[in-house]
């Protein structure tokens, strides 16, 4: 009779430790799940917000991809974050191009010649830089559909963007890179006339 109720006991208990297991391993699973959601819940749970905040680029060597840029491609908010730091970054270097002008003017007026064109060296340092990532005018197509250095015709709307430079208001097309060179060493009459000349071949 012992040994009966030893037994009911520990078949008892038994199942009283495999119930606690189970409703502990149950809860561990829906935490996780609400803390790491599978694919299906993923595509119906809407990304955080704070995700798009942050600023490191995702194509940056070793920087930390945003959750939210895919493919090599920046979110919305990366995207405004860099616009940003873009748009500081050039107000720090013209604010630092005001100030050497500044310089260059006080220095003119008191006589000082090779401080005042140091001071424009500077200056001029800075536009030549901002003119160099200045980007073409608006506008889809080249000004030319005739190469100006070989004569050889393409479409100006699908020009490949190694064979353009920015020259005045719009962009020139080539129909090969090594035409490019020869563009850069001409004077400017000598460019317009190079241009004037393609257009009447086209």
């Amino acid at each position: 009779m012992t040994n009966k109720k030893t037994k009911h006991h520990s078949i008892g208990l038994l199942v009283l430790v495999v119930g606690v297991t189970a409703v502990v391993a149950l809860a561990g699973t829906l935490a996780y799940a609400q803390c790491c959601p599978g694919p299906s819940r993923v595509a119906k749970v809407a990304p955080p917000a704070r995700a798009a905040s942050v600023s490191a680029s995702p194509t940056a060597p070793g920087a930390h991809k945003c959750p939210m840029c895919k493919d090599g491609k920046m979110c919305k908010g990366c995207k405004a974050k860099s616009r940003a730091d873009a748009h500081a970054r050039l107000s720090a270097k013209v604010s630092g191009a005001l100030k050497d002008l500044s310089a260059a003017e006080a220095a003119v007026k008191a006589g000082e010649k090779k401080t005042a064109l140091a001071e424009l060296a500077k200056v001029r340092k800075v536009l030549e830089a901002l003119h160099a990532r200045v980007k073409p005018a608006a506008g889809k197509g080249t000004v030319n559909s005739v190469c100006p250095i070989m004569g050889g015709k393409f479409d100006p709307n699908k020009v490949k963007p190694n064979l353009v430079v920015a020259y005045k208001d719009g962009k020139v097309g080539f129909c090969c890179a090594g035409c490019i060179p020869k563009w850069n060493k001409l004077s400017n009459a000598q460019r317009d006339q190079k241009l004037a000349a393609a257009a009447r071949k086209k």
